[in-house]
């Protein structure tokens, strides 16, 4: 499936919060819009992703006391790789708002881990994609992620 077609599923929901935070990831959730026809779009896309997700929900990787200090997550007595994922979620959440709140012409599709940004206008897909992967790098949350420009794919990794 390629990602205007993943873009045509997701444009048909909006996201419903139950609280007054709208970038709440955890209380959010899809939900359809109207059955209108999805419309055609022709414009920049960029995808991003975390790295390390699944590994880290599946329990492949071992979460220590240490790595929530390093990111500077709270806990209490315990804490488990799923109370770290969904803190690195909302970490993530916080770094497409900032990138996005004040760019109305750049349309925003978060996806647990990844998400996909697009717009009409080729150079601020670009500058909102170089602000988020670089705002992920020094928030310590490795992504990977491409950018689609009418026609043309190019794929490219940030890990440090």
């Amino acid at each position: 499936m390629d990602v205007i077609k993943i873009i045509k599923i997701f444009t048909n929901y909006r996201f419903c919060s139950d609280t007054a935070n709208s970038t709440d990831l955890v209380r959010s959730t899809l939900v359809p819009k109207s059955r209108k026809k999805l419309k055609e779009y022709s414009g920049t896309v960029f995808f991003v992703d975390i790295l390390g997700v699944g590994a880290l929900t599946q329990g492949k990787i071992k979460i220590t006391q240490e790595d929530f200090i390093a990111h500077r997550f709270r806990f209490k007595e315990r804490f488990s790789e799923h109370q770290f994922c969904a803190k690195l979620l909302v970490k993530f959440r916080r770094i497409l708002t900032t990138a996005t709140q004040e760019r109305k012409a750049v349309k925003v599709a978060q996806l647990s881990d990844c998400a996909f940004i697009w717009s009409d206008n080729a150079d601020l897909v670009v500058n909102v994609a170089r602000e988020i992967m670089w705002n992920a790098l020094f928030s310590g949350v490795l992504c990977r992620g491409g950018l689609h420009f009418r026609g043309h794919n190019i794929k490219f990794n940030f890990c440090s």
